[in-house]
């Protein structure tokens, strides 16, 4: 027997000019979560785990702006 399909709502407040919101639920609904987990727990989980994966990209990340004439 599977567990049950999890469904998040993802959103933000403000304005989302980095296209953050669709990322995470996009991340949001791959993710596999334990069955005996809360709604807010499973939600705490998903979100803390986003925000460390992003956080862990940026670091890996080298960026560099140059402005070009």
């Amino acid at each position: 027997m599977t567990a049950p399909m999890r469904t998040f709502s993802v959103s933000t407040e403000g304005p989302n000019r980095l296209g953050l919101r669709e990322l995470c639920q996009r991340y949001a609904d791959d993710q596999w979560l334990p069955a005996h987990a809360t709604p807010e727990q499973a939600a705490a989980i998903v979100l803390d785990t986003f925000k460390r994966a992003v956080a862990a990209e940026l670091e890996m990340l080298a960026v560099e702006c140059q402005e070009t004439a």
